[in-house]
């Protein structure tokens, strides 16, 4: 029984260490730099695609497009994750325009197996998709 006790110890020890995933697997996204696409859904109908740029660092974040105001970005700003959303804050004036589109409010972070895609239900009729790369 002595001798039992060691060899359960190091296999449960060993049971809790293969239980571990990357934060990406379990929906969330780490600091580091990403690249992809966003694309808005207006009315069932796909818009253009953006190509996106994406830099999460402690808390901020740092956006780019290759489209002008397609999203509209307020890079001073930050982000929060919990479980697999993640809220972009946006604090920045924008004029209220019908249409503008601004990357802000909750996104469901749905992992794939070498990408990362954000989407954001803002009704039946209107949604945003960010298809994300890490990079390296």
């Amino acid at each position: 029984m002595k001798m039992a006790l060691p060899f359960m110890i190091l296999c449960l020890l060993g049971l809790l260490c293969s239980c571990k995933h990357s934060s990406e697997d379990q929906g969330m996204l780490s600091d580091a730099q990403y690249r992809g696409t966003f694309r808005a859904i207006i009315n069932q109908i796909p818009g253009p695609y953006a190509h996106f740029n994406l830099e999460l660092n402690a808390g901020h974040i740092k956006a780019s497009t290759d489209s002008i105001g397609y999203p509209s970005i307020c890079n001073s700003d930050g982000f929060s994750q919990q479980d697999n959303t993640l809220t972009f804050v946006n604090t920045c004036f924008w004029p209220d325009l019908a249409g503008l589109i601004l990357l802000e409010g909750p996104y469901t972070i749905n992992p794939g197996s070498d990408s990362i895609q954000l989407v954001q239900y803002i009704s039946d009729e209107r949604e945003y998709l960010i298809s994300l790369k890490k990079q390296p």
